[in-house]
C-alpha cells in the first residue's frame, strides 16, 4: 500500500506525527511525506527538523511561502502548491492521500484526489467554529471532496452527516494529537531551563496566539494585552511564534519589540518536541488562541485561557476560559485560572477529544479501507438521510387519523416507516370470525397503500390494554425498539379519553430513555381524531400542538387509505368522517400558516407555499 501525507506547518505536523510513524514502521505501507510552507522557512523556525528527526521518508519538499504581509499570500501559496505537487503525486501512484485540518493547503490535496481518482482521507473533519474564520468553510469544503473523513467526536460525524456525507464514509477515532500528548513523560523543570539555557523558574505559562480575520484590525494590540498581563501577574512564558496566515507579520513585529525581555519571556520559533511537551505539561495554564487548549489541555490537565474569537463555538472541556481581548479581561481570566477553587475543578475531568489511542485505531481502520464503492461521491446533499421512523398505532385506524399524510409524506422522502398495531379484536371477546376476517383484510390492504418497511403486532386486548402490567406493555414495546432503533416516534396523546390509548403511550413512552434507546432523536404525540378532542379541556390535559406538517399533497390518499377501514368512519357529525379529517386538517393547516421564504407573509393571500392542509403534533422530547 502507498500512502501520501502532507504537512505544510508545524502544528498539523504535531497532530499526525504519531500515526506516520506508525505507518513509516509497517513494511506493508510505503508511506511518503510533502513538506512545504512553513517547514521550510528559515522564519519560522525551519519545522522540517522534527519530521526528519522522526524518520519520515520526505517525498518532496516544496517552497510555497509568499510574502506574509499581504492578504493574496495564502492564495498565492495555494496555487504554487498546485502546480508544484500534481505531477510528484501523480506520478507515485498513491493509493492514499491523507491530510489533516482546515488550512488552504488541504483542499489542494482533497482536488488532487478528485481529479486524479485518487482516495483521500480528510482528519479532524466536522469540526466548527463560530469566529466566522475562512478555516472552516475551508474544512467543510475539504470534507466533501474527500473519500472518507476521520473525526474526533461523535458531533463532528453528525455535523458532516447534516452535510449530506454518506455515514459510511466517517469513522469517530478520537484526536490523533493526543497520543504523543498523553503517552509523553515530560522533563523536570530544571532540564527544560538547562537545555534552553534559561534561568529557572518555577512558575511558567505557555502562550500561542494566531491572527484572526476577524480581529486583524487590532491584532497586534491584542497580542500585546496578553504580554502584558502575563508580565503584570509576574509570571515567565514561553511564547511560540505565531502561524503563516496574513497578520501575522504584526504578531512577529511584537516580539521583536519584546524580544529581550528576557526576564518575562522565552520567545521561540521551534522547539524539539520532546522539550515542548515538557513546557506544555509543567506549565501553570496554556493561554492564547490555540487549538491545542480546546483538544489537548484537559488531559493534564491544566487550565486553558482562549482569548478572542477563534475556537469560538467549538466543544470544549470544562477547563476551557474564553475571555475578551482587552487588559482587564485577560488578567481576569488569568485569576480565575489560578484559584484553587479552579484548579480543584478540573483535577479530574476526562477529555471529551480521546484517551491516547486515536493514532491506532485510525491505522486499523485505514489497513481494512476498501476505497472503490465509495470513491464515486453520488450522494445528493439535497436529500436528507434515511430516517427509521416508528408509528405506535393503539388501534388500527389510529395512523391514519393522527399521522397519515405524515406516513406518507416520510415514506416520500425516502425514510423507513415501521408500524406497531398495539390491539386485536378477538373471538373470545365477543367479536365474530366475519369482524375479525375483515379487520385482518383491512389492515393487509392499509399496510400496503402505506408500503411500510415493516409492522409489528402486539395482540393485546382492544379495550382493555389496562388489564395488562405495565412492565410487560415496556417489555414488548423494548423488544420492537431494539430491533427498529427508531430515530423518530409517534404516540398517541397521553391525555386521550380512551384508557387504551393511555395506557400505550405510558409503556412506550419508557423506552425512549436516551441512555438505553440512544437512536431515539425525536418523540412527538399524534391528534386522534374522537380521542384527543374528547380529553378533558384543562391546561394540563389539553392537546397544545407545536409541530405542523404540511400535508396538503398527501390529504387524498390519507382520505383513500381510511376509506379501507369501513366499520370506522360514518358521515357527520361522527367524528371519524372523511368531512371531519378534511376539516381538522384545512385549520391546522390555516393555523400553520405561510411556510414561503417571506416570513411576513409571502407572496399575499393564495400564496402556493402556504399549506392548506395539515397534520398537528406535541413535541415531547428533541436531541439537536
Amino acid at each position: 500500500m502507498k500512502i501520501i501525507g502532507f504537512s505544510s506547518i508545524r502544528s498539523d505536523y504535531d497532530i499526525m506525527s504519531s500515526l506516520y510513524r506508525m505507518m513509516t514502521k509497517d513494511n506493508s505501507i510505503d508511506f511518503r511525506i510533502v513538506v512545504s510552507g512553513a517547514h521550510i522557512s528559515d522564519q519560522y523556525g525551519n519545522s522540517i527538523s522534527e519530521i526528519e528527526k522522526d524518520g519520515i521518508n520526505i517525498l518532496a519538499k516544496v517552497n510555497t511561502l509568499h510574502d506574509i504581509q499581504k492578504n493574496t499570500s495564502r492564495i498565492k501559496s495555494s496555487a504554487r502548491l498546485l502546480l508544484e505537487i500534481v505531477d510528484i503525486i501523480n506520478d507515485f501512484h498513491p493509493d492514499f492521500l491523507i491530510y489533516a485540518g482546515d488550512r488552504e493547503d488541504v483542499l489542494i490535496y482533497a482536488m488532487i484526489g478528485a481529479y486524479l481518482n485518487i482516495p483521500t482521507i480528510h482528519f479532524y473533519a466536522g469540526d466548527h467554529g463560530i469566529d466566522g474564520y475562512v478555516d472552516n468553510p475551508i474544512r467543510h469544503a475539504t470534507s466533501k471532496l474527500s473519500t472518507f473523513c476521520f473525526v474526533s467526536l461523535k458531533e463532528h460525524k453528525n455535523r458532516l452527516i447534516a452535510m449530506g456525507e454518506n455515514a459510511q464514509r466517517i469513522h469517530v477515532i478520537g484526536n490523533i494529537s493526543l497520543d504523543n500528548f498523553i503517552h509523553f513523560n515530560p522533563f523536570s523543570k530544571n532540564k527544560i531551563f538547562s537545555l534552553l539555557n534559561v534561568p529557572i523558574h518555577d512558575k511558567f505559562a505557555l502562550l500561542i496566539f494566531h491572527p484572526i480575520t476577524s480581529e486583524i484590525q487590532d491584532i497586534d494590540n491584542i497580542f500585546k494585552n496578553i504580554l502584558c498581563a502575563l508580565k503584570q501577574k509576574k509570571i515567565f512564558t514561553f511564547v511560540s511564534s505565531p502561524n503563516t496566515d496574513y497578520g501575522s507579520h504584526k504578531l512577529l513585529s511584537i516580539i521583536a519589540q519584546y524580544q529581550h525581555d528576557c526576564k518575562s519571556f522565552f520567545f521561540y520559533k521551534n522547539l524539539d518536541r520532546n522539550i515542548f511537551l515538557s513546557i506544555y505539561k509543567n506549565s501553570l495554564f496554556i493561554i492564547g488562541n490555540s487549538s491545542s487548549g480546546i483538544c489537548e489541555s484537559a488531559s493534564i490537565p491544566i487550565p486553558a485561557i482562549n482569548v478572542g474569537m477563534r475556537q469560538l463555538g467549538r466543544q470544549a472541556n470544562r477547563n476551557v476560559i474564553f475571555c475578551g481581548t482587552s487588559m482587564q479581561e485577560i488578567l481576569s481570566a488569568i485569576q480565575t485560572a489560578c484559584s484553587s477553587n479552579f484548579l480543584d475543578s478540573i483535577k479530574k475531568i476526562t477529555n471529551c477529544y480521546g484517551s491516547g489511542n486515536s493514532a491506532q485505531k485510525a491505522f486499523n481502520i485505514i489497513k481494512q479501507l476498501n476505497p472503490k464503492p465509495l470513491l464515486a461521491k453520488k450522494e445528493d446533499p439535497y436529500i436528507k438521510p434515511k430516517q427509521q421512523v416508528l408509528i405506535i398505532s393503539t388501534h388500527p385506524d389510529d395512523e391514519t387519523l393522527g399521522a397519515g399524510g405524515t406516513i406518507l409524506r416520510h415514506i416520500a422522502q425516502g425514510d423507513d416507516v415501521h408500524c406497531v398495531f398495539c390491539t386485536d379484536i378477538l373471538e373470545e371477546e365477543g367479536f365474530s370470525q366475519e369482524t375479525i376476517s375483515t379487520r385482518e383484510q383491512e389492515i393487509i390492504q392499509m399496510s400496503q397503500a402505506y408500503g411500510f418497511t415493516s409492522t409489528h403486532r402486539l395482540g393485546l386486548k382492544t379495550m382493555r390494554v389496562d388489564e395488562y402490567s405495565k412492565s410487560e406493555l415496556i417489555k414488548r414495546f423494548s423488544k420492537i425498539f431494539q430491533e427498529i432503533q427508531p430515530n423518530i416516534v409517534y404516540l398517541p396523546f397521553c391525555h386521550d379519553v380512551h384508557s387504551d390509548h393511555r395506557c400505550i403511550f405510558e409503556a412506550a413512552f419508557s423506552c425512549t430513555k436516551s441512555f438505553r434507546y440512544p437512536s431515539v432523536q425525536r418523540v412527538l404525540m399524534m391528534e386522534t381524531l374522537s380521542e384527543t378532542e374528547f380529553a378533558p379541556n384543562l391546561s394540563h390535559t389539553s392537546f397544545i400542538p407545536n409541530v405542523f406538517v404540511d400535508i396538503t399533497e398527501f390529504i387524498e390518499k390519507k382520505c383513500e387509505i381510511m376509506q379501507i377501514y369501513k366499520s370506522e368512519i360514518a358521515p357527520p357529525p361522527f367524528p371519524r368522517s372523511i368531512e371531519n379529517i378534511k376539516a381538522l386538517a384545512l385549520y391546522r393547516g390555516s393555523t400553520m400558516g405561510d411556510i414561503s421564504n417571506n416570513a411576513y407573509g409571502g407572496g399575499g393571500l393564495g400564496e402556493q407555499n402556504s399549506p392548506k392542509y395539515a397534520e398537528s403534533f406535541m413535541l415531547l422530547k428533541e436531541k439537536w
